[in-house]
């Protein structure tokens, strides 16, 4: 089993961008924590700004990792977990997210 928790600019996967990734296999205790930057279209929210404590050219920063490797890298190490299932405090939003995320890479 994965416990997973993704950090986003907003809270709707139409509109924000998942800006953080963290996960731990609770078989193998193996962790994934890693940044990315909140592209161009996606939006940020002033509640996000100050839930988080980043300002948004820490989230656009170019010199970060795209969401789509972000998530290309989540996914190759999820799918050396033996058991790949997500654990999540609030699955609809971040399975919401890396979902219509991925659909949109």
């Amino acid at each position: 089993m994965i416990v997973v928790d993704i950090e986003t600019s907003g809270l709707y996967s139409d509109r924000f961008g998942i800006w953080q990734i963290g996960a731990i296999d609770l078989e193998t205790r193996a962790e994934f924590l890693e940044e990315s930057r909140i592209d161009d279209e996606d939006e940020i929210s002033e509640e996000a700004l100050r839930v988080i404590g980043k300002t948004e050219v820490e989230l656009r920063d170019k010199r970060k990792q795209s969401q789509r490797e972000l998530l290309r890298k989540f996914f190759i190490w999820g799918e050396k977990r033996k058991n790949n299932n997500l654990i999540c405090q609030n699955p609809q939003f971040d399975y919401g997210f890396l979902s219509a995320k991925s659909r949109a890479y």
